[in-house]
């Protein structure tokens, strides 16, 4: 009785915060989010062995993630994503959204280049052909200091002329910062301005979650490069 009645608590609070996220109502969502994931925990302990509670719970807890991330609550999210690890320790994409986030979190003081790369690397040997997790691994490289290697890592995985996603725009401003510590100076501005070029384009599609990471990274890569440093 206490798992239907919890199941149904999920599902009323799920509807609720996805209608507010919907809206871009973050600061509504969360309390439904919150309590959607803090149940699915509690169905969990009730019945650990439960694939559906277990299920539930990931789904959930990806959610919530998200949610943190647009929100900007960096400590939360790491939290989160720590969690999601636990339930699923060698889910190459539980991997890749840790090494993601100790890469690239705007809190700067949140980052960890060590444990990026070693999740990075750990998520492209499960997924190869991963050409996100493979941008993650270049990501990380290039904060752990080796931009060789960084730069070997990003070129596998660009391959248009110029961006043409969130993806891209990432990829691009960090093999711009890359270049720029192998002294490619020119190559450097070429790739940093062919990101900002689509980053600033009224026609690309940025999702809130990813547009402060972009921004941020995008002062860094200006910072780096010795260029002006974007508008806030």
């Amino acid at each position: 009785a206490d798992a239907e009645r919890r199941l149904m608590h999920i599902v009323f609070e799920n509807l609720l915060g996805m209608l507010a996220f919907a809206r871009n109502d973050y600061g509504h969502a969360e309390p439904h989010v919150r309590r959607a994931w803090q149940n699915n925990e509690r169905l969990h302990k009730l019945q650990p062995d439960n694939a559906s509670f277990r299920k539930n719970l990931v789904f959930a807890t990806n959610n919530y993630e998200l949610l943190m991330r647009v929100l900007g609550n960096y400590a939360e999210q790491s939290k989160t994503l720590d969690r999601a690890l636990e339930l699923n320790p060698s889910d190459p994409e539980a991997l890749n959204d840790k090494a993601w986030f100790l890469a690239t979190c705007p809190k700067v003081e949140l980052r960890e280049a060590k444990r990026a790369v070693e999740l990075a690397r750990r998520a492209v040997a499960g997924e190869p052909m991963n050409d996100s997790f493979r941008g993650t691994l270049g990501a990380a490289l290039l904060l752990s200091g080796d931009a060789k290697a960084a730069v070997d890592e990003l070129n596998k995985v660009i391959k248009t002329e110029s961006p043409s996603s969130a993806a891209d725009g990432f990829n691009y401003l960090f093999l711009a910062m890359a270049l720029h510590r192998l002294s490619d100076s020119g190559g450097a501005k070429k790739k940093y301005a062919l990101a900002v070029q689509w980053i600033e384009a009224p026609t690309s599609m940025i999702h809130e979650a990813q547009r402060a990471s972009l921004r941020q990274l995008q002062r860094e890569a200006a910072a780096a490069l010795g260029l002006p440093l974007p508008k806030e």
